[in-house]
């Protein structure tokens, strides 16, 4: 949950700590306990029965019953401020444990921690786009990887309107107790990004805007394609997105990731892009942003790119050469410098 990433730690009131670390707490204890050192009964779960059982065992472990006892859920992410977040929970039944599963708070299934503290905020479609983001990009920065509603590990309903995904995103911060929140997308993360720039919210500190425009292209055929032969239109969609020179191991890959996404998320994804349009309003974007582009992008044309960068007042655009519309995927370390160097001189 955020109560969890993939699962939530449960553990006696006593053994709770407030240690920040790059592996998640159940996996150090499981390396000190390797290792021959003492560490106090946790035991993981993922649904609420899980939860229930995990906190029936720590009590009788406990010789205190299966029912009695206060004890702690925690988050397994690698995240600060858990605590203050809500996201370390006290309960004192087997019971509570489950329904506090159960009813995680919305950012719980959105949120993936790729880092420590939630400075960098990249907004994904789905587990390609998300490694290739992380990996490259925020490497060595305090940030955050979301699944959009409806994709990757986020439950949905996914949206044919930006908006909605604007709203998911900006209730994120208020929920994580984030205060200042630097947001990168790629393509429509970066229609996201850029919509929640035109909303002003007090959290939000600048925009990295990867291969995007501020009106997004989408042919009617390829609309229709998506319904009738989603097959095909995703080949075209790989085929087209990626640069000249990328090696076919990294298409194929993007393939295969392309069609672990549902054909109606896909349809809806490319409806909410055709759908945006904020070129009469980029005057009104106050933070600085960042706008990266590939020199081969097919999908959002370096030409549309450049007007993006020229339309809002305190951008700066990079071109990254040879690069395609996956520039995540096709340059993480041009990316990931290029982004590095934006967020740490803010």
């Amino acid at each position: 949950m955020l109560y969890r990433a993939n699962s939530i730690c449960v553990c006696p009131w006593h053994a709770s700590s407030g240690a920040a670390m790059k592996v998640h707490e159940y996996q150090a204890r499981e390396l000190l306990a390797r290792a021959g050192i003492p560490v106090p009964p946790a035991r993981v779960a993922d649904t609420p029965e899980a939860a229930a059982a995990a906190f029936k065992a720590n009590a009788a472990a406990n010789a205190a019953g299966p029912q009695a006892g206060a004890q702690v859920v925690k988050a397994q992410v690698f995240a600060g401020g858990r605590g203050k977040a809500g996201f370390v929970r006290l309960v004192n039944s087997a019971e509570e444990a489950a329904a506090l599963e159960k009813s995680r708070p919305g950012a719980v299934e959105r949120v993936r921690t790729v880092s420590a503290k939630g400075k960098l905020l990249s907004l994904t479609a789905g587990e390609a786009e998300r490694y290739g983001l992380s990996k490259g990009t925020v490497a060595d920065l305090d940030a955050l990887a979301l699944d959009l509603p409806g994709h990757g590990h986020s439950k949905g309903p996914a949206s044919s309107d930006l908006a909605a995904y604007a709203d998911a995103v900006a209730a994120l911060p208020a929920e994580l107790g984030l205060r200042s929140v630097v947001v990168a997308g790629h393509s429509m993360g970066g229609a996201i990004a850029l919509a929640l720039a035109l909303r002003h919210p007090p959290w939000l500190r600048a925009v990295v805007l990867i291969s995007v425009t501020a009106r997004l292209f989408v042919a009617p055929d390829l609309l229709q394609q998506l319904v009738q032969n989603p097959a095909e239109a995703r080949r075209w969609i790989v085929e087209t997105g990626y640069g000249p020179a990328t090696e076919a191991r990294l298409r194929e890959s993007g393939l295969q990731q392309l069609a672990q996404v549902p054909p109606e998320v896909l349809h809806q994804d490319f409806v909410a892009c055709s759908r945006s349009d904020m070129q009469a309003h980029l005057r009104n974007v106050q933070v600085p942003a960042l706008v990266l582009c590939g020199d081969q992008d097919r999908l959002t044309p370096l030409k549309h790119v450049r007007a993006l960068a020229e339309g809002l007042p305190r951008a700066t655009l990079r071109i990254v050469s040879g690069a395609g519309h996956m520039l995540p995927l096709e340059r993480p370390d041009a990316v990931g410098a290029a982004v590095k160097a934006f967020v740490q001189s803010l």
